[in-house]
């Protein structure tokens, strides 16, 4: 087996504070454990800086400045990939001859480079990219955005047939899986669940006493979905306790949560807050209008935090519904709130979690099959 691995990473993965990195950081995490050795190649931009933490454990870090602005999107590639292009990343992969794995299609624009014809490459897909977009277009408000995420999602669609230069594709959901099955048969597609920091449960018995709904807040997803949370049933059922946390909340979601008594926003709460709220809280909402990839804050809520109640699209492609509790409808979520917000969550509640969970999102079973992956 090759003991040393290029990760292209389309973000600096640390801090793991949104969902795409946290999957990208557990893994490094777990082949740095078993004793790979790891160059990581990542794009900066935002006000990430460079990263001590992975420098620790990577042998190498190469940093590349993301070419954000208008000119990465006068192209027919995709801008979340044409923007993460960069002649000194071929560089520093021509220098040996390791496998390499590309983090999301974002980061697949050297996957068909004549180059690395003999290389080892493997893709991990967290979405159908240009699904997401499609969803986005539906959530987005602004003309503008809207105009973007649907020329990007045919972008995408376009893009996705250099995926058969990858010799191995690594999908995050089953729902996923089969997609990209039926669309490359005769590739290597196999599912590999989120790496997470969850390798124990820890879920406290007993009563909470709010509802909680979490995720970054800046995200026309979750905005949308607390939106209609908010408007359809805690506007109206003003003695349910609602907290809304997460990070970057947008100003129309502090002046929606302004408005009503029985709702609290936290804003950009510490990893240690917002695990103390997950396990705290009476039950979970857990909302989406776009099924697509698995939402690592469903991981989360499993893991530490007792009643979940979910639509079917937050379920979808993954299962569990018989460890959560499903609403889609205002009626079906008021019931289940009130149903739940004062019962307790017993030990068998908790077994039950366990038994059903333990070998479903494990970071040991993924790291078996990845290694295997490298080994192939």
């Amino acid at each position: 087996m090759k003991n040393h691995i290029h990760i292209i990473a389309f973000d600096i993965p640390y801090p793991a504070n949104y969902g795409g990195v946290i999957d990208v950081y557990y893994r490094l995490l777990s082949l740095y454990q078993s004793n790979i050795r790891i160059t990581l190649h990542c794009f900066q931009y935002r006000e990430k800086k460079t990263s001590p933490e992975l420098e620790s454990f990577c042998d190498k870090v190469y940093y590349y400045k993301r070419k954000t602005g208008i000119l990465s999107n006068l192209s027919l590639l995709p801008y979340i990939v044409n923007s993460r292009k960069d002649k000194k990343l071929i560089e520093n992969l021509l220098k040996d001859h390791d496998p390499i794995l590309f983090e999301g299609k974002h980061c697949c624009f050297y996957l068909n480079d004549n180059r690395l014809k003999n290389r080892l490459k493997i893709v991990r897909l967290c979405n159908v990219e240009y699904d997401y977009y499609t969803g986005l277009v539906k959530a987005e408000k602004s003309f503008w955005k809207k105009a973007f995420f649907y020329i990007e999602s045919l972008r995408l669609k376009r893009f996705q047939k250099k995926l058969k230069k990858a010799d191995v594709i690594l999908p995050i959901s089953e729902k996923d899986t089969l997609y990209f099955k039926r669309l490359y048969p005769e590739k290597r597609v196999e599912h590999l669940s989120a790496f997470h920091p969850y390798n124990d449960f820890d879920i406290k018995t007993g009563r909470g006493e709010y509802v909680l709904y979490h995720g970054k807040l800046s995200v026309p997803e979750n905005e949308n979905a607390v939106n209609f949370l908010i408007k359809e049933v805690f506007s109206k059922e003003k003695d349910l306790p609602l907290i809304i946390a997460g990070s970057e909340p947008t100003k129309f979601l502090k002046d929606l949560c302004g408005k009503h008594e029985n709702i609290t926003l936290i804003e950009n709460p510490s990893d240690e807050a917002m695990k103390k709220l997950i396990q705290d809280a009476a039950l979970h909402l857990l909302y989406t209008f776009q099924p697509t990839g698995i939402k690592l804050k469903l991981i989360s809520v499993l893991f530490n935090g007792r009643f979940c109640v979910v639509n079917d699209k937050m379920l979808e492609g993954i299962g569990f519904e018989s460890t959560c509790v499903v609403a889609n409808t205002p009626q079906e979520i008021n019931i289940a709130c009130r149903e739940l917000i004062n019962k307790p969550f017993m030990e068998k509640d908790r077994l039950q979690r366990i038994e059903e969970m333990k070998d479903k999102f494990s970071n040991q079973e993924n790291l078996k099959k990845l290694l295997h992956f490298l080994d192939s």
